[in-house]
Formats: C-alpha cells, structure tokens, sequence
C-alpha cells in the first residue's frame, strides 16, 4: 500500500473500531473474499483498550448455522490485539459465509457491528462479517475497463430516414414531441408510438459517442417486438426492422470496430411479448404460437392456470407472459440467440432482470458467450448487494466466475446521490466499503457504473427536480426545473460524475445525461435526444472527464482506499505501483488545507499543490503524485 495523506489524523485514537483482513494464501487483503482453490484464514484486529477475554467468530451459511471457533490471541501491534481463526475445515467450497463475532470482555459481553470489513463493538448484534468464496473459471475481459460505456435506448437516440411498414405503430414526425404517457403509473400503455431512432442513427452519431471517452455501446433490446422498448420480445433472431433489422446492426458493428469500440447487447430472456412467434396471442405470426394450441412447440414453454386466457408473466403484466426456464428454452438461447448475435460481432450482454434467472441458466448464457468470444462480457442487471443476493428462493452466487463477470452498480448510484443532496458522506461511505470489501476485484473493476438508467428518473431531475408524488403524469410530462435550479443541479451532475469516474468500476452515461436531459420516471426519462439544443458545457466536461479517466491506470484498475474524513467531506485514494490519485470532496462550508510533503498535482488544471493540499468548499479535486521507489 502506499504511503498516503491524512484526512483525520490519530483517528484510530478516538474510535473503537476493529478491524478483519481476510488471509488468502499467507496475504493479508481488506477484501473479505478469497477462492475455493486457496487457503484462507481471518486476522482480527481490535483495540487493546477493549479489554477482550474471549473472542468466538460463529459462522452461517444460506442454510443457517455451521460452527463457533474461539479465536486464538497471537500478539499485541500499534495498541491492537490481534486473533487469528482458522476456518480450515469449512471453508472448502465456494459458499456465502456470514460470521457473527461476539466477545466477553471486562465490561461485559460486545458484539462486532460490521460495514465492509470494518467493524465497531458494542452491546448490541449487528449486521456480521461477510466472508465470499468463489471459484475462478474465465479470464477477466480487461477491455471493458479501458473506456466508458454509453447506454442507448434506441427508439429516441438518432434517426434516419428508413421506410416504416407497421400499421399497428403511430410514428411521430416531431423529434421533441412528449412521450405517449398513462393516465397514472401502473395503467396500461400500448407503447405503440415511435420517435424513429434506430441503428442507422447511431452509427451517424459514433464520432459524437466516441468524443466522450466511450469503449462500448450498450444498446437497449433490439429483438423484432410489439413496443417502443423492445422488451417484449417478439422474435429473438432478427432485428427490429423499424431499427434497421440485421443488415444495420452488421453496420453498427462495422463502424465501432473501426473507431476501437464494442457493442453488447440486451438479453430479455426472462420473458417475452404475448404478441411474439412464441406466444401468438394476436395471430399475426404464421407460425403457431402457445397462446393458440397447446400443440405448439412453444408451449411448454409457458404457465397456463385457464388456457389461454390467465398465464404467468412479469410482475402480472400480461404482454410479457414469463418463460418457464426448461432445457427447450434454455437451449434455444444458448445454443441459437447467443451465438447469431456474437458471430455478428458484438462483445457481450447485459442480462435483464438477473435476479429471475436460475443459477444453471447464468452459467449457461455465460458459457455460451464465451465459447463464441473468450473475453466477451456478460453483466448482470441486480439492484443490490451482488455478493450476498438472495432471490426466489436461492442465494445467487452473481460472483462465481461461471456465472457474471460483473453487476450494474445501483448501490453506488445511490449513495452518490445521497451525498450530492444532503452533503453527508455517510452512506457513500458504507456503501464504498461494502464494495470494497464483499466484491471480488476482478469483478469489481468490471462493475457498470452509472447515475441514471432507463429505469430511474433522469440524474438532473434527481439532483435539482421537485419530487414526482406532488404531480399527475400530466403535469410530470413537460414539468422542468427553474433555471437556478437547473443550474445548480448541472454543476452536481458533473460532480456526480467526477466521483463516478474516480471509484472502481467502468461509468457508464445515460444518453442524453451528458446534455443536460430532465425527465421524471418512465416514460419521461426516455425522450428523444436534444440534438441541436444540448447543454456543450456539461458535455464537454464529461468529455473532458472520460478522456481523464481513460488516462489514468490508477482510475481504471488502481486498489482502492477510503480514506477517514467528516460527515460532509469524502476522500479515498485510487493507487498502483506507480501512481497514487487522491479523491476529495469537500462539501463543508469551510475551505479545507491538508499537510503533506508529498508533491500533489492537480488534474483539473495541472498546478501543482504547495506545502499540502487546499480544497475550497463544494469543491472536488483529484490530487495526483508518482510514487517514488527509491
């Protein structure tokens, strides 16, 4: 580790914090993860001024409880005692381990309340340490981490002039019209209507997406369907024709590997349209669909309670009737879907909705992709914690490497958030150190990052919009924020996205962020983008930024280390062999000067900082110094 500045000086001084470092093969690591191949034992840390007699580590498992070691005293270092439990005979196998640590000291009976792989003692149970072992198969797809990802829904991105043959679509010719909208969240939307964006569209705008330090396009569903969003599959082996249909994807394809990025795609494979070949309810396929005889090939695909008019789908949503994850399908994705679209070209998926697909059908997809790319990249959409994911019904195992490569890191979106609005660190932080320490590094350099999506309403409405609960959807629909309060939401915004491309991870940009788009929950998150109307100096930081973080290896693939700071002020360190960034935030009302006879340059203007480092309020700054071996 290199030898860094102070935030808080002497903090250990004022805080009975313990600490547990995970012993992979006779190394200490703050990660609490280790691998089913290696030999790994718990180091314990703990304040001599605790006065412990006996400290027990219990451990559990997803089936409940395993065993309690009493922890061996192996000596005293910088007034910590230090224990040491040797778990040898349980920790054989890839498993999720939950392991409560209690003690009996002079003042009575503590428990450890554990964030990452810190923990306080008090006379309470708390939340436990989390130890993830893992089993290691694919190699890490180091290309994803070497630039920033850029999210497209199609529909409203860039279009060009391609004939539209459906009589069942309404098209609008007014680029900046407002989307079709529902009476109220939750009531039914045909989500017939188009804006025209398609694949033809995005390839006009690549030198655009490139400028912004963008390495792979992640494209919303492009399957041939019935709605705007695509993510009711009609037909999983063509492309849309209103985006283009294959001949402008192959294009797509053409054009980014020209300019060194990667495409990956949109995997639905959870649930389809019921206007699909699959399912047929409307009879405009010729084929013969579930929906229409239970002699279908597709058939048992499906969950009938009342054939053919009750049947399970997503969420009770009945366009989206739920496939049954039987062989048929399974092997329909793995063995047809995936390999068309990898031989085409593109560089991995992001899997919709994650947390409904088995274990065994992961590893399936997963394997699938790589035996067609060796170093293709499947990431999977969860909203949690990755590491410790448990959902109908089974713990999920995200992080075996058999399963994802990596997560969308909603956890970090939100306590970004947190700390822009109420300029308290403290979430962020917990949030930091649960990353840090529950996630796998290679997964955790591999984490799509990002402050909007097409699930959540647009980042600047977040940062600066008055909260939706106040308004009808009519009101919603065309309702943006005062110019004070746009102003100031912008400079969070790039704020926000300073600290997105500082943590480890890869940033990933909801088209149309960058530009300043507002936009409460769908569908308004979702409008056409403003071409011609663009907010050119939010764009150019975040160009400015991703071509800085692009730079930086310290940035891409540096450890990590949070640094202890007050309440309104965040700080950690990106740092490699040869380089150390220091991150921090200053959010308090007070200009904030650190001591340091390190020599610090800041990356934002290349001056060099004196004697220190001098942050001014609601200020960033990224302080970056070589380190010297000699």
């Amino acid at each position: 580790m290199s030898d860094t500045i102070n935030i808080i000086p002497n903090f250990q001084e004022h805080a009975e914090k313990a600490l547990v470092y995970t012993v992979v093969d006779d190394v200490e690591y703050e990660k609490s993860v280790s691998y089913s191949t290696s030999k790994t034992y718990l180091k314990i840390f703990v304040p001599r001024r605790s006065a412990i007699l006996q400290l027990y580590a219990s451990f559990y498992n997803e089936n409940g409880y395993i065993k309690t070691y009493l922890a061996s005293y192996l000596e005293t270092k910088n007034s910590m005692d230090v224990y040491t439990v040797y778990p040898y005979d349980i920790v054989v196998k890839s498993d999720v381990y939950f392991i409560k640590f209690d003690c009996n000291t002079t003042y009575g009976k503590k428990y450890f309340t554990f964030c990452g792989n810190e923990a306080y003692l008090s006379y309470e149970e708390g939340a436990r340490f989390q130890l993830l072992i893992v089993q290691k198969k694919y190699e890490t797809p180091s290309w994803f981490n070497e630039g920033i990802i850029y999210h497209i829904f199609v529909d409203r991105f860039n279009r060009t002039d391609i004939p539209h043959s459906r009589k069942d679509a309404v098209y609008y010719s007014d680029w900046e019209t407002i989307p079709e909208y529902p009476e109220y969240p939750g009531a039914f939307l045909r989500n017939n209507t188009f804006f025209g964006g398609n694949l033809y569209g995005i390839v006009e705008k690549l030198d655009y997406i490139k400028s912004l330090g963008t390495k792979t396009i992640y494209l919303s569903p492009i399957f041939k369907a019935f709605s705007n969003h695509k993510y009711d599959t009609g037909d999983y082996l063509c492309v849309d024709e209103d985006f283009g249909g294959d001949e402008a994807l192959k294009l797509l394809l053409e054009e980014t590997k020209k300019r060194d990025m990667n495409v990956i795609l949109d995997g639905v494979f959870n649930h389809v349209g019921d206007d699909s070949i699959y399912f047929n309810k409307y009879r405009k396929y010729k084929s013969i669909g579930a929906c229409q005889s239970p002699q279908s090939e597709f058939y048992p695909w499906f969950t009938f309670s009342e054939y053919p008019n009750i049947y399970d789908s997503w969420w009770g949503i009945g366009n989206l009737p739920k496939v049954k994850k039987i062989p048929s399908f399974k092997n329909f994705i793995c063995e047809k879907v995936i390999p068309k679209y990898m031989n085409m070209g593109i560089s991995g998926w992001r899997l919709d909705v994650a947390d409904e697909l088995e274990g065994s059908f992961l590893k399936q997809i997963t394997q699938s992709a790589k035996n067609e790319k060796s170093d293709s990249i499947v990431v999977g959409e969860v909203w949690e914690d990755a590491s410790c994911k448990s959902a109908y019904g089974e713990l999920k195992h995200y992080f075996d490497d058999d399963r994802l490569d990596s997560v969308m890191n909603y956890p970090l979106r939100n306590g970004i958030i947190s700390f822009l609005k109420t300029k308290n660190s403290s979430e962020l932080k917990s949030v930091l150190r649960m990353l840090n320490s529950h996630y796998p590094t290679e997964k955790q350099h591999l984490l799509m990052n990002m402050l909007g999506t097409h699930d959540t309403e647009r980042i600047l409405t977040v940062l600066g919009g008055e909260p939706s609960y106040y308004y009808s959807n009519k009101e919603l629909s065309d309702k943006k924020m005062s110019v004070e309060s746009r102003d100031y939401a912008l400079k969070l915004l790039v704020d926000g996205y300073k600290l997105l491309i500082a943590t480890p991870g890869v940033p990933c940009i909801y088209y149309g962020d960058e530009a300043g788009m507002e936009g409460y929950h769908d569908p308004f998150n979702r409008k056409a983008y403003p071409w011609g109307k663009e907010d050119k100096n939010t764009i150019n930081c975040f160009s400015n930024l991703g071509k800085l973080r692009n730079e930086k290896n310290a940035l891409k693939w540096g450890n990590f280390r949070l640094l202890e700071s007050e309440d309104n002020v965040l700080a950690f360190e990106r740092y490699t062999e040869n380089e150390s960034i220091v991150v921090i935030a200053n959010y308090s009302e007070e200009k904030i000067f650190i001591p340091s006879d390190k020599r610090y340059i800041n990356l934002f203007n290349n001056q060099n900082f004196e004697n220190g480092l001098t942050i001014n309020s609601n200020e960033i700054i990224f302080a970056e110094r070589k380190i010297d071996h000699n």
